[in-house]
């Protein structure tokens, strides 16, 4: 085995490991309607860190493919509209960052040595060289999308990591901010 194989199964392992660990320590359990006052309360006791630890779960959460709508919607309760808004942003763009190097470092080299010779393959490739951005931004409007993997499989793909990270930024803008505002909104009913 090459050490592109290599690279490949030390990322999945990585992934299946911190998703056992996060279901394991219950924490997708810990994020639910019931715990959102708990929550709160814990963020606001931690200050200024509040949200650097919440970017920190957000981000961590959706690597391992926890879904990134519900951790949207806690933003917006726990921070309301606008800051809850930057945060959800700094999160996503340092989620998506992050998969797209670990897809274009762990597994990049290996596609293109079993898809270099594939016609498909050569297709895709002259297809984001030419329509790239287009592609990333309206994947990134489209919310039947996940992000994160995309994000992934948006590293195995020739494009500069400016153009993937400046497109995937302005794509997950409208639905940050509508799920942003739904957390705000519901932010004085349910805490």
């Amino acid at each position: 085995m090459n050490k592109n194989w290599y690279k490949f199964l030390l990322l999945i392992f990585v992934i299946v490991i911190g998703m056992f660990l996060l279901y394991y320590f219950g924490a997708v359990d810990y994020f639910t309607l019931e715990n959102l006052e708990q929550i709160r309360d814990q963020i606001e006791g931690y200050g200024f860190w509040g949200p650097l630890i919440y970017i920190s779960v957000f981000t961590i959460g959706t690597l391992f493919f926890l879904p990134a709508i519900p951790f949207a919607i806690l933003g917006g309760l726990l921070f309301g509209f606008f800051w809850g808004l930057i945060w959800v942003l700094i999160a996503t763009s340092t989620a998506i960052s992050l998969a797209f190097f670990a897809g274009r470092y762990a597994i990049h080299d290996l596609a293109e040595d079993i898809f270099k010779h594939k016609d498909y393959y050569q297709k895709i490739q002259s297809g984001f060289n030419e329509y790239g951005w287009k592609v990333i931004l309206i994947t990134r409007l489209l919310p039947m999308f996940p992000f994160i993997p995309q994000s992934y499989i948006y590293g195995l793909i020739k494009i500069r990591f400016r153009t993937y990270f400046i497109f995937s930024f302005i794509g997950k803008i409208p639905a940050s901010m509508v799920y942003v505002y739904i957390g705000s909104s519901l932010m004085h009913w349910v805490v």
